[in-house]
């Protein structure tokens, strides 16, 4: 099966330094997303600059943050326990919260299916996911009916399955547990926001998408053979992504190609159409670029620039202001600079702050975790947590931990508790400053795989 859980970079490296500079980053170089820009959004994040705490200050330890914890599970499709009363009225005062999930976990799509419903009922109008625009039209396509989620999506998966990188056109929704989760969504009412670029393999059920647009026209026979030669393109370029070669760029090869040039042009004047490809070559000018670490600060305006687009919508139809949850990977909820970004959590945090309403930001991590039948402890089988470890003391294995970053932060900017002295003071203090809340799930597996894929090959005898 394809594994989507992605390993955390270290934390030092992930959440970076924080500046009070005005967040002013670029739009994608190719096109920015018409309408509302991300230019005159700044806002300082928190200073970075803890109080000189008296010595005689308890040491920030497992012991000293248990205060601040709490603990929950997740019964019957519901929150229990009074880590979930916090968690169900952090919900309902705020306006935006930022969840930093770990990619593919089961318990994380199972607390998703719990959370939807409070989400509902205190009025959030969106789902902010970490999928481009057109995939989330074509997952609300899925989850409609609801009841046929996990069908519709399954027979997606399966149709366009891409065997030679053993990965999915939409990422993060190739399990049965994802696909549950969206189902609730739909039955929520809740909009789906797609913020991110198109995934690398998305082409290849988008070429779909395109073709379907020129049903009825007189040369649909012609089109249709044009896309032909462009999915021979896609399939080997595909493969060139799966096995690079020492040399070259496999991404350069989308705007480059001749047969997905040519396939492309069939479509001037549709403006379905157009919009799919010019949202495509975005993604394309982002993937080309990555090779080089050139392009994440545009993703990331890209996704900023999606998101203000979004809300200036909702906003323009409803005099509430609106509320939203993002779902996405831990480094995208920071509210503080990171990878030279002023990501989703930055820009959550800085519309709150205009508004006078509340961004919550949530970053969460796997403590025991169970594959192939093997259980493993990441408090000792993962070097990258040994300097937080004591935050990472504190998850159980029946439990979901919930750690509040906020109250800890303001009572070491008041110097009642200090911070190590050791090297681990630079992870403990940017955690605290990106996040407001730490997560710890429970025992956890990867999500059960919701495609039919072909068997793998017998073993030679």
């Amino acid at each position: 099966m394809a594994c989507r859980l992605h390993i955390s970079l270290s934390l030092v490296a992930l959440l970076g330094a924080c500046s009070s500079a005005p967040a002013t980053t670029p739009s994608p170089s190719a096109s920015p997303t018409p309408g509302a820009t991300d230019e005159a959004i700044a806002a300082p994040c928190p200073s970075g600059a803890p109080a000189i705490a008296d010595p005689n200050a308890p040491l920030m330890s497992a012991d000293a943050l248990a205060r601040w914890t709490s603990y929950f599970t997740v019964e019957d499709g519901q929150l229990r326990g009074e880590g979930g009363d916090k968690f169900a009225a952090i919900i309902a005062e705020s306006q935006f919260i930022s969840f930093g999930e770990r990619h593919g976990s089961q318990q994380t799509s199972k607390l998703m299916s719990a959370l939807i419903p409070l989400l509902a009922a205190e009025g959030y109008d969106a789902l902010a996911l970490e999928v481009g625009p057109h995939s989330v039209r074509k997952l609300a396509e899925l989850s409609t009916p609801p009841e046929g989620t996990v069908d519709a999506l399954r027979a997606f998966n399966t149709a366009y399955y891409v065997a030679v990188d053993d990965d999915f056109v939409i990422p993060f929704f190739d399990g049965i547990e994802d696909a549950r989760f969206l189902a609730t969504a739909s039955r929520s009412g809740l909009a789906l926001w797609g913020l991110d670029q198109e995934y690398v393999f998305a082409a290849s059920f988008l070429f779909d998408e395109l073709l379907a647009r020129a049903e009825g026209r007189p040369d649909h026979a012609a089109i249709a053979a044009s896309k032909r030669a462009a999915d021979a393109e896609l399939a080997d370029i595909f493969a060139d992504i799966a096995a690079p070669a020492a040399e070259g760029n496999p991404y350069g090869r989308f705007g480059e190609s001749p047969p997905i040039i040519s396939y492309l042009a069939h479509f001037k004047g549709n403006a379905e159409a157009e919009a799919i490809i010019a949202d495509l070559r975005i993604s394309w000018d982002i993937y080309a670029r990555s090779a080089s670490g050139d392009s994440h600060v545009d993703r990331v305006s890209y996704m900023r620039n999606n998101f203000l687009a979004r809300y200036a919508e909702l906003e323009a139809r409803d005099a509430d202001p609106p509320k939203v949850f993002l779902k996405f990977g831990q480094v995208h909820a920071a509210q503080t600079k990171n990878r030279g970004a002023y990501d989703l959590g930055h820009l959550t945090e800085t519309l709150a702050q205009q508004s006078g309403s509340q961004s919550a930001n949530f970053n969460c991590w796997t403590r025991f975790i169970e594959d192939e039948g093997k259980q493993s402890d990441y408090l000792y089988d993962r070097d990258w947590y040994r300097r937080v470890s004591m935050f990472l003391e504190l998850g159980r294995r029946d439990q979901w931990t919930l750690i509040d970053l906020a109250a800890i932060r303001s009572e070491v900017d008041a110097g009642r508790l200090r911070l190590p002295s050791s090297g681990d003071f630079h992870a403990v203090n940017s955690l605290l400053r990106a996040y407001d809340y730490q997560l710890i799930l429970p025992l956890d597996r990867w999500v059960e795989t919701n495609a039919d894929l072909p068997a793998a090959p017998a073993a030679p005898s």
